[in-house]
Protein backbone atom coordinates (compact mmCIF):
# COMPACT_ATOMS: atom_id res chain seq x y z
CA UNK A 1 0.00 0.00 0.00
CA UNK A 2 2.85 2.39 0.87
CA UNK A 3 4.47 1.73 -2.50
CA UNK A 4 1.18 2.51 -4.29
CA UNK A 5 0.78 5.77 -2.40
CA UNK A 6 4.40 6.69 -3.16
CA UNK A 7 3.91 5.89 -6.87
CA UNK A 8 0.73 8.04 -7.04
CA UNK A 9 2.55 10.91 -5.34
CA UNK A 10 5.43 10.60 -7.80
CA UNK A 11 3.20 10.55 -10.89
CA UNK A 12 0.35 13.03 -10.21
CA UNK A 13 -0.32 14.02 -13.84
CA UNK A 14 -0.40 10.41 -14.97
CA UNK A 15 -2.97 9.64 -12.27
CA UNK A 16 -5.05 12.66 -13.31
CA UNK A 17 -4.91 11.62 -16.98
CA UNK A 18 -5.87 8.04 -16.11
CA UNK A 19 -8.79 9.29 -13.99
CA UNK A 20 -10.03 11.50 -16.83
CA UNK A 21 -9.84 8.63 -19.33
CA UNK A 22 -11.68 6.29 -16.95
CA UNK A 23 -14.34 8.95 -16.30
CA UNK A 24 -14.92 9.46 -20.02
CA UNK A 25 -15.15 5.70 -20.50
CA UNK A 26 -17.60 5.50 -17.58
CA UNK A 27 -19.75 8.27 -19.05
CA UNK A 28 -20.21 6.54 -22.41
CA UNK A 29 -22.44 3.66 -21.14
CA UNK A 30 -24.69 6.20 -19.42
CA UNK A 31 -25.67 7.83 -22.72
CA UNK A 32 -28.07 6.32 -25.26
CA UNK A 33 -26.73 7.99 -28.40
CA UNK A 34 -29.44 6.50 -30.60
CA UNK A 35 -32.31 7.99 -28.59
CA UNK A 36 -30.27 10.95 -27.32
CA UNK A 37 -31.15 10.27 -23.71
CA UNK A 38 -29.61 8.96 -20.50
CA UNK A 39 -29.76 5.27 -19.73
CA UNK A 40 -29.96 6.05 -16.01
CA UNK A 41 -33.52 7.01 -15.17
CA UNK A 42 -35.65 7.27 -12.07
CA UNK A 43 -38.50 4.78 -12.02
CA UNK A 44 -41.40 6.55 -10.28
CA UNK A 45 -43.74 3.54 -10.30
CA UNK A 46 -44.74 2.38 -6.85
CA UNK A 47 -44.55 -1.26 -7.96
CA UNK A 48 -40.78 -0.87 -8.39
CA UNK A 49 -40.51 -0.51 -4.61
CA UNK A 50 -41.59 -4.15 -4.21
CA UNK A 51 -39.57 -7.24 -5.08
CA UNK A 52 -40.57 -8.89 -8.40
CA UNK A 53 -41.17 -12.20 -6.59
CA UNK A 54 -43.45 -10.58 -3.98
CA UNK A 55 -46.77 -12.54 -3.86
CA UNK A 56 -48.81 -9.33 -4.12
CA UNK A 57 -46.90 -8.22 -7.23
CA UNK A 58 -47.32 -11.61 -8.85
CA UNK A 59 -51.03 -11.69 -8.03
CA UNK A 60 -51.53 -8.20 -9.47
CA UNK A 61 -49.67 -9.19 -12.64
CA UNK A 62 -51.82 -12.32 -12.95
CA UNK A 63 -55.05 -10.34 -12.53
CA UNK A 64 -53.99 -7.76 -15.09
CA UNK A 65 -53.03 -10.47 -17.57
CA UNK A 66 -56.41 -12.16 -17.12
CA UNK A 67 -58.75 -9.17 -16.85
CA UNK A 68 -56.71 -6.12 -17.88
CA UNK A 69 -56.27 -3.00 -15.78
CA UNK A 70 -58.90 -2.99 -13.01
CA UNK A 71 -58.31 0.64 -12.02
CA UNK A 72 -59.90 2.83 -14.70
CA UNK A 73 -59.58 6.55 -15.19
CA UNK A 74 -62.93 8.17 -14.43
CA UNK A 75 -63.88 11.13 -16.61
CA UNK A 76 -67.01 13.18 -15.87
CA UNK A 77 -68.24 15.66 -18.46
CA UNK A 78 -71.03 18.18 -18.17
CA UNK A 79 -73.17 18.00 -21.28
CA UNK A 80 -76.06 20.37 -21.70
CA UNK A 81 -79.25 18.62 -22.83
CA UNK A 82 -77.73 15.20 -22.27
CA UNK A 83 -81.06 13.49 -22.88
CA UNK A 84 -81.35 14.64 -26.47
CA UNK A 85 -80.16 13.42 -29.84
CA UNK A 86 -77.34 15.97 -29.79
CA UNK A 87 -76.37 14.95 -26.26
CA UNK A 88 -76.21 11.28 -27.24
CA UNK A 89 -74.05 12.14 -30.26
CA UNK A 90 -71.69 14.04 -27.97
CA UNK A 91 -71.41 10.98 -25.68
CA UNK A 92 -70.66 8.76 -28.66
CA UNK A 93 -67.99 11.10 -30.02
CA UNK A 94 -66.35 11.40 -26.59
CA UNK A 95 -66.32 7.63 -26.09
CA UNK A 96 -64.72 7.08 -29.49
CA UNK A 97 -62.15 9.81 -28.84
CA UNK A 98 -61.19 8.38 -25.43
CA UNK A 99 -60.92 4.88 -26.94
CA UNK A 100 -58.40 6.24 -29.43
CA UNK A 101 -56.01 7.50 -26.74
CA UNK A 102 -52.72 5.58 -26.34
CA UNK A 103 -52.96 2.56 -24.08
CA UNK A 104 -56.76 2.63 -23.82
CA UNK A 105 -58.40 -0.74 -24.41
CA UNK A 106 -62.02 0.02 -23.49
CA UNK A 107 -64.37 2.82 -22.52
CA UNK A 108 -67.49 2.20 -20.44
CA UNK A 109 -70.22 4.82 -20.91
CA UNK A 110 -73.75 5.33 -22.17
CA UNK A 111 -72.31 4.42 -25.55
CA UNK A 112 -71.45 0.89 -24.38
CA UNK A 113 -73.70 -0.22 -21.49
CA UNK A 114 -76.95 -1.94 -22.50
CA UNK A 115 -80.38 -0.41 -22.21
CA UNK A 116 -82.69 -3.42 -22.03
CA UNK A 117 -85.93 -2.71 -23.85
CA UNK A 118 -88.60 -5.35 -24.56
CA UNK A 119 -90.97 -4.73 -27.45
CA UNK A 120 -93.32 -7.63 -28.07
CA UNK A 121 -91.21 -10.72 -28.55
CA UNK A 122 -88.01 -8.79 -29.22
CA UNK A 123 -85.48 -7.61 -26.65
CA UNK A 124 -83.15 -4.76 -27.55
CA UNK A 125 -79.83 -5.03 -25.68
CA UNK A 126 -78.01 -2.24 -27.48
CA UNK A 127 -76.55 0.75 -25.68
CA UNK A 128 -78.38 3.98 -24.93
CA UNK A 129 -76.49 5.76 -27.70
CA UNK A 130 -77.11 3.02 -30.28
CA UNK A 131 -80.84 3.01 -29.54
CA UNK A 132 -80.94 6.81 -29.72
CA UNK A 133 -79.76 6.63 -33.35
CA UNK A 134 -82.52 4.28 -34.51
CA UNK A 135 -85.23 5.08 -31.95
CA UNK A 136 -84.85 8.76 -30.98
CA UNK A 137 -88.28 8.65 -29.34
CA UNK A 138 -86.81 6.50 -26.55
CA UNK A 139 -84.49 9.31 -25.40
CA UNK A 140 -87.33 10.95 -23.51
CA UNK A 141 -87.49 7.92 -21.20
CA UNK A 142 -83.76 7.66 -20.56
CA UNK A 143 -83.82 9.84 -17.45
CA UNK A 144 -86.43 7.63 -15.76
CA UNK A 145 -84.71 4.42 -16.82
CA UNK A 146 -81.32 5.50 -15.52
CA UNK A 147 -82.79 6.85 -12.28
CA UNK A 148 -84.45 3.46 -11.69
CA UNK A 149 -81.24 1.50 -12.32
CA UNK A 150 -78.86 1.53 -9.31
CA UNK A 151 -75.98 0.43 -11.54
CA UNK A 152 -76.30 3.53 -13.72
CA UNK A 153 -77.74 6.11 -11.32
CA UNK A 154 -75.06 8.44 -9.94
CA UNK A 155 -72.37 6.32 -11.63
CA UNK A 156 -72.81 6.86 -15.37
CA UNK A 157 -75.12 9.86 -15.03
CA UNK A 158 -75.44 12.34 -12.16
CA UNK A 159 -78.74 12.60 -10.32
CA UNK A 160 -79.49 15.96 -11.95
CA UNK A 161 -78.86 14.56 -15.43
CA UNK A 162 -76.29 17.20 -16.25
CA UNK A 163 -73.09 15.13 -16.08
CA UNK A 164 -72.16 11.79 -17.57
CA UNK A 165 -69.20 9.59 -16.71
CA UNK A 166 -66.75 7.58 -18.79
CA UNK A 167 -64.65 4.76 -17.32
CA UNK A 168 -61.47 4.69 -19.38
CA UNK A 169 -59.63 1.38 -18.99
CA UNK A 170 -55.96 1.17 -19.91
CA UNK A 171 -53.62 -1.77 -20.25
CA UNK A 172 -49.90 -1.81 -19.52
CA UNK A 173 -49.70 1.87 -18.59
CA UNK A 174 -47.54 2.35 -15.50
CA UNK A 175 -46.87 5.53 -13.52
CA UNK A 176 -43.92 6.54 -15.73
CA UNK A 177 -45.94 6.27 -18.96
CA UNK A 178 -48.86 7.99 -17.26
CA UNK A 179 -46.62 10.93 -16.36
CA UNK A 180 -44.91 11.08 -19.74
CA UNK A 181 -48.21 11.01 -21.62
CA UNK A 182 -49.96 13.31 -19.10
CA UNK A 183 -53.32 11.58 -19.44
CA UNK A 184 -55.34 14.20 -17.51
CA UNK A 185 -54.17 16.98 -19.86
CA UNK A 186 -54.65 14.73 -22.90
CA UNK A 187 -58.18 13.82 -21.81
CA UNK A 188 -59.09 17.45 -21.16
CA UNK A 189 -57.75 18.50 -24.57
CA UNK A 190 -59.67 15.68 -26.27
CA UNK A 191 -62.85 16.66 -24.43
CA UNK A 192 -62.40 20.31 -25.34
CA UNK A 193 -62.26 19.43 -29.05
CA UNK A 194 -65.71 17.87 -28.87
CA UNK A 195 -67.73 19.78 -26.27
CA UNK A 196 -65.76 23.02 -26.10
CA UNK A 197 -65.20 24.56 -22.69
CA UNK A 198 -67.70 22.34 -20.87
CA UNK A 199 -66.56 21.42 -17.33
CA UNK A 200 -64.67 18.14 -17.13
CA UNK A 201 -63.36 16.21 -14.11
CA UNK A 202 -60.67 13.50 -14.26
CA UNK A 203 -60.03 11.20 -11.31
CA UNK A 204 -59.20 7.63 -10.35
CA UNK A 205 -56.53 5.70 -8.47
CA UNK A 206 -54.18 6.00 -11.46
CA UNK A 207 -54.34 9.79 -11.08
CA UNK A 208 -53.43 9.47 -7.38
CA UNK A 209 -50.50 7.15 -8.12
CA UNK A 210 -49.24 9.47 -10.84
CA UNK A 211 -49.45 12.45 -8.48
CA UNK A 212 -47.48 10.51 -5.86
CA UNK A 213 -44.87 9.55 -8.43
CA UNK A 214 -44.63 13.15 -9.63
CA UNK A 215 -44.09 14.35 -6.06
CA UNK A 216 -41.38 11.70 -5.61
CA UNK A 217 -39.56 12.86 -8.75
CA UNK A 218 -39.76 16.49 -7.67
CA UNK A 219 -38.34 15.57 -4.27
CA UNK A 220 -35.45 13.66 -5.88
CA UNK A 221 -34.69 16.55 -8.27
CA UNK A 222 -34.40 18.88 -5.29
CA UNK A 223 -32.80 16.56 -2.74
CA UNK A 224 -29.89 15.22 -4.79
CA UNK A 225 -28.52 18.65 -5.87
CA UNK A 226 -29.15 20.03 -2.37
CA UNK A 227 -27.13 17.21 -0.80
CA UNK A 228 -24.30 17.80 -3.26
CA UNK A 229 -24.24 21.54 -2.51
CA UNK A 230 -24.30 20.84 1.23
CA UNK A 231 -21.39 18.43 0.80
CA UNK A 232 -19.35 21.11 -1.00
CA UNK A 233 -20.07 23.61 1.79
CA UNK A 234 -19.01 21.10 4.45
CA UNK A 235 -15.84 20.23 2.54
CA UNK A 236 -14.92 23.90 2.24
CA UNK A 237 -15.61 24.40 5.95
CA UNK A 238 -13.31 21.47 6.73
CA UNK A 239 -10.42 22.29 4.34
CA UNK A 240 -10.81 26.09 4.14
CA UNK A 241 -9.09 25.89 0.78
CA UNK A 242 -10.68 26.12 -2.67
CA UNK A 243 -8.21 23.77 -4.34
CA UNK A 244 -8.65 21.08 -1.69
CA UNK A 245 -12.43 21.49 -1.80
CA UNK A 246 -12.46 21.21 -5.61
CA UNK A 247 -10.27 18.10 -5.52
CA UNK A 248 -12.48 16.39 -2.92
CA UNK A 249 -15.66 17.34 -4.78
CA UNK A 250 -14.23 16.07 -8.06
CA UNK A 251 -13.30 12.80 -6.38
CA UNK A 252 -16.85 12.29 -5.11
CA UNK A 253 -18.30 13.18 -8.52
CA UNK A 254 -16.05 10.68 -10.31
CA UNK A 255 -16.89 7.98 -7.76
CA UNK A 256 -20.59 8.60 -8.38
CA UNK A 257 -20.03 8.51 -12.15
CA UNK A 258 -18.16 5.21 -11.97
CA UNK A 259 -20.82 3.73 -9.69
CA UNK A 260 -23.62 4.64 -12.12
CA UNK A 261 -21.62 3.23 -15.05
CA UNK A 262 -21.12 -0.04 -13.16
CA UNK A 263 -24.85 -0.19 -12.41
CA UNK A 264 -25.69 0.26 -16.11
CA UNK A 265 -23.14 -2.30 -17.30
CA UNK A 266 -24.27 -4.83 -14.69
CA UNK A 267 -27.96 -4.03 -15.46
CA UNK A 268 -28.68 -3.28 -11.82
CA UNK A 269 -32.28 -1.91 -11.52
Amino acid sequence: MQKLVAWIAAHPWLVVALSVVLSIAAALPLIDFQNRSLRVQIDPSLSSLLAPDDPQVQMQAHLRAAFGDNEPIIVAVQIDALYSAEGMRAVERLAKAYAGLPGVIRVVSLASVPNIVAEGEEIDLRSFVAQARTHPERIAGYAARIAANPLYRDTLVSSDGGKTAFAVLTDGVDERQFLETDYPALIRATTREIVGEAPVWVTGSAIGRAATASALLEAVRFTVPAIFVLMVVLLFAAFRNLSATFAATLTVAMALLWTLAAAVLLRVP
